[in-house]
């Protein structure tokens, strides 16, 4: 089985995401407030993982397309709940 190579978040993409979403709705390049998003609320170490960027959709329609664009790009997905 063939290993996924993983694509890499850029200005570039971000840049689609904003356009996606708005400015206000992704959070990149801003440790601080990444680092909220970098575990859950077990407070278990072993699930810490600094996210490169942080979107948050309001629409299903707004889901889809970012969806769509990060598997164009290899980009991985994980998704949190409120």
């Amino acid at each position: 089985m063939k290993l996924v190579e993983y694509g890499k978040v850029n200005t570039a993409f971000v840049k689609d995401l904003r356009r996606i979403v708005g400015e206000r709705a992704v959070i990149y390049e801003d440790r601080e407030a990444l680092e909220s998003y970098s575990r859950d609320e077990s407070g278990e170490e072993y699930y810490f993982h600094m996210p490169d960027v942080v979107v948050k959709p309001e629409k299903a329609e707004e889901i889809s397309k970012i969806v769509k664009l990060c598997d164009k790009n290899c980009i991985p997905v994980t998704p949190r709940g409120a």
